[in-house]
């Protein structure tokens, strides 16, 4: 039997990495501002995005960390050309997956850009899409059960989240939004979900010392859940008003903690509910039912 699994998993190092790649990427100009592509990627729940011309031939790469680290620089209003990585290391179609593999251990990079023999552009690659996309291998945190007594399989998304780390903010939901994809559920599903998680997750990331995103999926509703250890809300009512946030200036100058966080969990929420407790924590309870 041993053998056999071996036999299978070296047959899929075989296939070509167009068929692991996301080839569902935003492509960005180099004239664009610092401050549109944060959002580009905020938006799209990415951590990075080429940077090409505009006949799709990729220029540079471009991560949420320059971005960040240019507006701290004061640069938010400067061309994104002047921060992004220029020599970029890439794949090309005829790579395979193993190729893919050993790029990732030999470069220690988190992405590589996959581009055709004119340099055009195709998509990328990351662990996650290794991870999400190849037949039998599961995210880390990923938790397939079966409910003892139900019919109903829940699979269950676990993921940790640390206070204050910008960097990595929006990772979590970024992954549940792309195991959706693959599980091929409606886009308008999809979106709702995303937007909630992302929410769920940031507000940790600006308000809480660290916490966890749970997503909990089954045939007819996708559960989220954010709990985490930190000031805890005072007034919650207050909280949930549009534009009423606790967020330091420094975060704000981030471009996070607008005060829309609840409100807009709550716009994609059929079913609602937070808790909370001052100086232990809050927990964040949205539920979206697949129709």
């Amino acid at each position: 039997m041993s053998r056999e699994i071996d036999r299978d998993f070296y047959s899929l190092l075989k296939l070509p990495v167009t068929l692991i790649m996301n080839a569902n990427m935003p492509k960005v100009l180099p004239d664009r501002k610092v401050f549109q592509v944060r959002e580009i990627l905020k938006i799209n729940q990415l951590d990075g995005v080429a940077i090409t011309n505009e006949d799709g031939r990729l220029v540079g790469i471009v991560t949420m960390y320059d971005l960040l680290k240019a507006i701290e620089e004061n640069k938010r209003d400067s061309s994104v050309e002047d921060i992004m990585t220029r020599d970029v290391v890439v794949l090309s179609p005829s790579h395979t997956l193993a190729d893919a593999i050993e790029y990732f251990r030999v470069y220690g990079y988190g992405r590589f850009p996959v581009v055709d023999r004119d340099g055009v552009f195709l998509g990328m690659v990351t662990p996650l899409d290794i991870v999400i996309r190849l037949p039998g291998l599961k995210e880390e945190k990923e938790e397939i059960e079966e409910k003892e007594g139900e019919k109903t399989r829940v699979i269950r998304l676990e993921f940790s989240v640390e206070g204050g780390d910008f960097i990595n903010g929006g990772e979590a939901s970024s992954k549940i939004k792309r195991y959706l994809q693959d599980l091929g559920l409606p886009k308008d599903i999809i979106k709702r979900v995303a937007i909630a998680s992302y929410e769920m997750e940031m507000n940790i990331v600006i308000h809480a010392y660290k916490g966890r995103l749970i997503a909990e999926i089954s045939s007819d509703k996708i559960v989220i859940k954010a709990i985490d250890e930190g000031p805890g809300i005072e007034d919650i009512e207050k909280a949930k008003e549009p534009g009423y946030s606790t967020a330091s200036p420094k975060v704000r100058e981030l471009g996070f903690g607008a005060g829309m966080g609840l409100p807009n969990i709550i716009a994609c929420s059929d079913e609602f509910d937070i808790k909370s407790t001052v100086g232990v924590g809050t927990e964040v309870t949205s539920v979206i039912y697949i129709r």
